[in-house]
């Protein structure tokens, strides 16, 4: 089965690049898929809908941007991640283009990442599964052996 691969069709993201002192953020997000699945009255007709919003390539590029321009500053980062998929989606995301920009080459100030995983009070997930599918996969872990992310649960309270 194909990977989940992000559109084209984002809104431009925010110009960090004035920010030149800037050392800490923090970025609120929510990742969702749904599929909707239906059979005609006939039974023999089926049509399947897909929707998956996914922000990292929009926060990837804003990154970029910043540390394109030479903003250097930046200490930590937290990222608040709602995630409401199936675990099957969440295998799927494509985490390396962000994890590769946190490199020491691009921002060398960077001491810690800090993800925040939380999943919706309705959701069939468990939250310490999705912990450890976050934690297993190769981009994120890479950043979790060189001690600069760590994954944690965040419970989400509807906001």
């Amino acid at each position: 089965m194909n990977d989940i691969v992000p559109g084209t069709s984002q809104p431009q993201p925010f110009d960090l690049s004035a920010m030149q002192n800037l050392k800490y953020i923090k970025i609120k997000a929510a990742i969702t898929s749904s599929v909707d699945f239906w059979v005609a009255s006939n039974g023999e007709d089926t049509h399947e809908d897909f929707v998956f919003t996914n922000p990292l390539p929009w926060i990837e590029r804003m990154f970029t941007s910043f540390s394109d321009k030479g903003s250097n500053t930046l200490q930590s980062l937290v990222f608040e991640i709602s995630f409401n998929m199936d675990l099957h989606d969440l295998r799927r995301l494509h985490w390396e283009p962000l994890t590769t920009l946190f490199c020491p080459m691009r921002f060398s100030a960077l001491k810690q990442i800090e993800l925040r995983a939380s999943i919706p009070k309705n959701s069939s997930v468990n939250v310490a599964k999705l912990i450890q599918i976050l934690q297993s996969d190769e981009h994120l872990s890479r950043l979790m052996h060189k001690q600069l992310l760590k994954i944690v649960p965040l419970q989400d309270r509807g906001k």
